[in-house]
């Protein structure tokens, strides 16, 4: 007789056999770990940031379910990885989303400071540079007194852009007055690029009592791709 046969065998409990007949994988688990690995494409477009939400709401309930049908159940750890995944996603999406817009709003900012700063230094010429795109622009180093001259067509076009409000109030008022940011009226995207809509208010004292008027700069970005860089440039003015 061999040793095999000597050994003694243990009784099978009838529960134990019976778990594991029944033991079965989660098909929440499965789909929680599915919309995990593709909850990553949230952070190209908001449109795909429904993947990332459901996921979380999928793999909460794998996760509940299992608890409640342990242990006849099993994909804890699918359930796990693609609820995390999915967290993770359905909060970088929103963040870089609102990141971009941050960053194009202060870059519109600083590109409007430098504008009204023009206009308060009572360089009308180089303040009507900024209403112009980059490629359409003169170059830095040209003398603009030079190329404004009286008559040119050039000329025309500055004298338009000084004659409209509020330009003619902001370059009377140079550096009297306070020119200080109020709101962002407006921002939005296209298939011409970003839009941006600023409000600023102007504070100037006049005998003696401090008087107030909003100006409003209509705002435009384009990516240059070849060039890597955004091209700012300041579409209307209004208010005054």
């Amino acid at each position: 007789m061999s040793d095999s046969e000597l050994e003694p065998r243990l009784p099978i409990d009838p529960q134990d056999e019976e778990l594991t007949h029944y033991q079965s994988v989660s098909g929440l688990a499965c789909m929680a770990l599915l919309l995990g690995l593709f909850s990553w494409t949230a952070i190209f477009t908001p449109a795909l940031w429904p993947v990332a939400f459901v996921g979380v709401v999928v793999g909460i309930a794998a996760l509940v379910r299992i608890h409640r049908r342990a242990p006849e159940l099993l994909g804890c750890k699918p359930a796990l990885i693609g609820l995390l995944l999915s967290l993770v996603f359905s909060f970088a999406g929103p963040s870089e989303v609102l990141a971009s817009r941050w960053l194009v709003r202060s870059e519109g900012r600083r590109i409007a400071a430098e504008f009204l700063r023009e206009i308060q230094q009572n360089r009308p010429a180089a303040a009507f540079q900024l209403t112009i795109p980059a490629g359409r622009r003169a170059p830095p180093t040209i003398d603009l007194d030079a190329a404004y001259y009286a008559g040119s067509d050039a000329r025309a076009g500055l004298e338009t852009f000084v004659a409209q409000p509020p330009i003619p109030s902001l370059l009377a008022l140079g550096e009297k007055a306070r020119i200080r940011y109020y709101d962002t009226e407006f921002q939005g995207h296209d298939e011409d690029g970003d839009v941006l809509r600023l409000l600023y208010a102007v504070t100037y004292e006049e005998a003696g009592r401090k008087t107030s008027f909003f100006v409003g700069l209509s705002m435009r970005r384009k990516v240059l791709a070849a060039a890597h860089v955004a091209d700012w440039w300041i579409e209307g003015v209004k208010g005054g």
